[in-house]
């Protein structure tokens, strides 16, 4: 048998009081193996054992003779067990169970006060509820107190490695085809067709970049409108419609479309009553027409568009009004439908008889006594603009279609997580999530993932406890290892508790502004405690005077509850209590020292 197990074995059975768990607990938590090490266990333990007794004859003492038990074992197991709060409150054993219910929980969380303690131990809840709802309860705390912000800057959990890394597998490389050699005479039929000839593949569909980059060319537009046209007509083609487009005598689209459908409008064999014609001006949307000369013939405009495209419709009456809407359309915005410009009247290139003839009129001349016109470079600055703004074979510029801004949710304006694609509304109260001095932000993370891991630490022991204090009877002291585990606990919320202190020191140290007029800290995502303590080590390293007063950036609670901040009244309490003169402003406070009677 090992050294380990006999030591084990040799130590339960020298304090049988005590339960073997809790001895292997305290004997694995030994720094070495020495003798000095196994003294001081032996010492503790011994101590344990001797208020094991201490608690069964006090329990004894205060319990009723009549339902004493003659066994000391079972008498310390009630002391320890949690059944005393299933019994009456009346008796003298139920006080004694409360009292060290109480007692558990006053370890376990030595920073609540104690009649909050007892009130909920008063509502006759079980003790893993109890410690259920004071868990729930310091979550809800911390986000009321820390806000949004606070929360969802770099709470990161540890990076874990992967578990697996993905292998791209490889991939086996086709065999090219050879070349295939038709052997035959090309004059006969059956050589016509090779088999190297590629069949004919379906159109992809485009994408969003190419349908984006159609809506933008000014050609693929008159494309799309001439498909719709012939799609309202059914008697034209596309063609019909994009060879007035693409002629230059037409100047403009709406010339162009006119001249379309008057050659469509020929061919009607329906005649179109007044009436009709009536009731489609009455449909047509109304325009808004000047008072004028001008308002007027564009009235007569409008009716003989309506007539020539009642006709060219053939009389259908929701035909006509979409023709008539796009030929509106092009007699008010001209751009959008883009036609080829005049033919220039002289050729570009000279032909070869051009040149000849050109060359048979040249006379020389004689030499001109007066000197030369010497042309400046502004008149030549000028010539070419004239001459550039006179071309009409010059290419014209597209605009690129501008991206519109991106819906925003309904509560993105005091909801800044809820923004999609732009940036808060007023960023200085939201410093504290940029990069203000080197090293910062890897500090403050290190210190929030040390404290969420504290914390993690503390809950999985506080269930351990919860675990022996139901396993508690007269055979084992749960409860002293429940008490054990509890002042594990509170250990590790003390130094959860340093490292989110650290953090908020850092932070609020990175982001302070100073000026000759006033100092300014901004508090964002922190909770009370580690306000005041932060506040209270800026007054005492810095105290502000009247003429350079300190202001305290707490926010204005549009993330807490009911938006109502929740760390500027708590800090205003504290400050005024500690004889600081404080003012209220709308996002946080303004101390501008000490009053006459604190000093």
């Amino acid at each position: 048998m090992s050294r380990t197990t006999t030591t084990l074995e040799d130590l339960t059975t020298k304090f049988p009081s005590l339960d073997s768990s809790l001895i292997a607990a305290l004997y694995n938590d030994r720094d070495s193996c020495d003798a000095t090490d196994m003294a001081k266990l032996d010492a503790e333990l011994e101590l344990l054992h001797l208020e094991s007794f201490a608690s069964e004859d006090s329990a004894a003492w205060t319990s009723d003779p009549a339902g004493s038990s003659t066994d000391n074992g079972d008498t310390a197991s009630e002391w320890t067990s949690p059944d005393y709060s299933e019994t009456s409150s009346s008796s003298p054993s139920s006080r004694s169970g409360g009292s060290v219910m109480l007692q558990f929980l006053t370890t376990a969380f030595p920073h609540l006060p104690s009649y909050s303690l007892e009130a909920k131990l008063q509502d006759g809840s079980a003790m893993q509820n109890i410690v259920e709802v004071i868990l729930s309860e310091e979550y809800i705390r911390e986000l009321e107190e820390r806000g949004i912000d606070g929360l969802e800057d770099d709470l990161a959990r540890p990076v874990h490695p992967p578990l697996a890394q993905w292998i791209e597998p490889q991939r086996k490389k086709k065999k090219e085809r050879g070349r295939t050699i038709v052997l035959g005479d090309v004059r006969q039929g059956g050589a016509t067709a090779l088999p190297t000839q590629p069949k004919p593949r379906a159109a992809p569909t485009p994408t969003a970049a190419v349908r984006r980059a159609m809506d933008e060319s000014p050609w693929i537009r008159l494309d799309s409108i001439s498909l719709r046209l012939a799609q309202l007509i059914p008697t034209a083609t596309p063609a019909t419609f994009l060879s007035p487009f693409h002629d230059p005598k037409h100047a403009t689209p709406a010339a162009a479309l006119r001249f379309a459908l008057a050659g469509i409008a020929q061919k009607c064999t329906i005649q179109i009553l007044p009436e009709t014609l009536r009731f489609l001006l009455e449909t047509f949307p109304p325009e808004d027409l000047a008072q004028d000369a001008d308002a007027a013939l564009e009235d007569v405009a409008l009716k003989d568009d309506a007539s020539l495209c009642l006709r060219a419709a053939q009389g259908s009456m929701e035909d006509a009004i979409d023709v008539l809407t796009i030929l509106r359309d092009f007699a008010k915005a001209p751009q959008y439908g883009t036609v080829h410009a005049p033919a220039p009247s002289t050729p570009l290139i000279a032909t070869s008889s051009t040149i000849s003839q050109q060359t048979l009129r040249l006379v020389p001349q004689r030499a001109s006594t007066a000197p030369p016109e010497v042309t400046t470079f502004s008149q030549a600055a000028a010539a070419n603009a004239k001459r550039a703004t006179t071309s009409n074979n010059s290419w014209q510029t597209v605009e690129r279609k501008k991206k519109p801004p991106p819906a925003q949710p309904p509560h993105s304006d005091f909801i800044p997580a809820y923004r999609v694609g732009g940036s808060s509304r007023n960023p200085r109260y939201h410093s504290t999530a940029k990069v203000q001095a080197a090293g910062y932000e890897e500090e403050v993370t290190f210190h929030r993932i040390e404290a969420r891991a504290l914390q993690r630490e503390r809950t999985e022991a506080l269930r351990h406890a919860m675990r022996y204090w139901r396993q508690g009877n007269a055979r084992n002291l749960g409860g002293e290892v429940a008490i054990y585990y509890a002042e594990r606990a509170r250990e590790l919320y003390d130094a959860a508790h340093t490292h989110s202190l650290d953090a908020a020191r850092v932070t609020v140290n990175a982001t302070r502004r100073s000026t000759a007029s006033h100092d300014e800290i901004d508090l964002h995502g922190l909770t009370i405690a580690e306000a005041a303590v932060v506040v209270k080590e800026v007054l005492k390293k810095n105290p502000p005077t009247p003429d350079r007063p300190l202001r305290i950036i707490t926010g204005k609670g549009m993330h807490s509850r009911e938006y109502k901040t929740v760390l500027q009244p708590a800090l205003m309490s504290r400050l005024s209590d500690d004889g600081w003169t404080v003012k209220l402003w709308d996002a946080g406070l303004t101390v501008r020292g000490r009053t006459n009677a604190a000093r």
